[in-house]
């Protein structure tokens, strides 16, 4: 079996096949086909990228990453580029051959990524992949209906989930690793890539009291959630900024908090998380495709997506305060925000054996029933 990549772990993949050539042009009058998450690029910008470069873009969206990997492997999928594949998922795609190696020529945006994203440590030499967004995954609440959430839970802020009080009015992310990592943490197992089978019963149990508790939906749909009747929400940072879209009025925002539990003094670790941009190995604009990549690392264009999206890519660039500044996060909402030593600060999600994916897939499956 392969190793798994860590931090400690680095894993240089193998060429499976030759990147494109340098100097090629790009395909004028083609179609580049993207496979990305709903409004995942803002889309004036690819608006733009289609008047610039004479290619248009055909995009499909996918509702989850589960949707989008299974079709993916099913080989049937015809996409040239993929945006919003996390970290440990890649590795699966890698080896499969579903991708295609990167030509570093076409990419000069890379020397514009944090110092950790150079060569990140799931794929060394960026030979596969570009970090597209980075975020937390914290607490979401309703502070106009729980104002007192910030005191009582500083000593476990994931306590929280386990008042009965929330019954059918909390949401946790959909997926098996959101959920169990927190279940994790609130029991001071500070290892989110476990497979240790007592620890991994430790989460379960946890989660099925919580199940029996509250009745927790699952679902990464907090933005419009928390404008109906969810007031407690385990979120990504990344959509909180997204939320104002959907806020009945924008003065409204003033009612959401989010904590990312090291941000918020707790003492307790976070999960953090990234996403990539992909080639696909048989893609028919592969030099456009490069060329969206490079069009969104570009400093005026990242600024501008990420005030839209309200993700952050992880470029040297753009300085997290200027999101308040410009106008996509109200000043109380600076929890929201990631720096480069938070990523650091954080405990990534990452890719696990066939045999550990498999037991976390059980403790997920075994929770959503109980929560029904």
């Amino acid at each position: 079996m392969r190793r798994l990549a860590r931090p400690g772990q680095p894993v240089e993949w193998p060429l499976l096949g030759e990147p494109i050539s340098s100097d090629l042009p790009v395909e004028t009058n083609g179609v580049l086909r993207l496979y990305t998450w709903p409004l995942y690029v803002k889309p004036g910008l690819l608006s733009r990228f289609e008047q610039e470069t004479g290619v248009r873009v055909e995009v499909t969206e996918f509702e989850d990453q589960f949707e989008a990997v299974a079709r993916l492997r099913t080989g049937s999928a015809e996409f040239d580029a993929v945006i919003g594949i996390t970290v440990d998922v890649l590795g699966g795609l890698i080896e499969a051959g579903i991708t295609q190696p990167l030509n570093h020529d076409y990419l000069s945006g890379l020397s514009g990524l944090w110092d950790s994203f150079q060569s990140p440590f799931y794929d060394v030499g960026s030979q596969y992949s570009v970090p597209y967004f980075v975020w937390t995954s914290g607490l979401a609440w309703r502070n106009d209906v729980i104002p007192d959430a910030a005191v009582r839970y500083s000593y476990n802020p994931y306590g929280i989930f386990w008042e009965e009080r929330f019954d059918g009015r909390s949401h946790l992310l959909n997926g098996s690793r959101e959920s169990t990592a927190m279940a994790l943490l609130k029991n001071g197992i500070f290892e989110v890539n476990t497979e240790d089978p007592g620890k991994l019963d430790v989460a379960l149990q946890d989660l099925l009291d919580l199940a029996d508790l509250t009745h927790p939906h699952f679902d990464h749909n907090d933005y419009r959630d928390m404008w109906k009747r969810v007031v407690l929400h385990q979120s990504w940072s990344g959509n909180i900024g997204f939320m104002r879209f959907y806020a009945p009025e924008p003065e409204d925002m003033k009612n959401i908090s989010f904590w990312w539990p090291p941000q918020g003094g707790t003492g307790f670790p976070g999960v953090v998380g990234s996403d990539t941009m992909l080639i696909l190995r048989d893609a028919s604009t592969p030099v456009a495709a490069h060329a969206l990549i490079d069009f969104l690392l570009e400093p005026s264009v990242a600024i501008e997506n990420a005030t839209y999206e309200g993700y952050q890519p992880p470029l040297n660039s753009i300085e997290p305060q200027s999101l308040i500044e410009r106008g996509a996060l109200p000043p109380h909402l600076h929890h929201v925000l990631v720096s480069e030593a938070d990523f650091a600060e954080g405990l990534p999600l990452l890719e696990l054996s066939p045999s550990g994916a498999q037991a976390w897939d059980q403790i997920y499956e075994q929770v959503l029933v109980a929560s029904r």
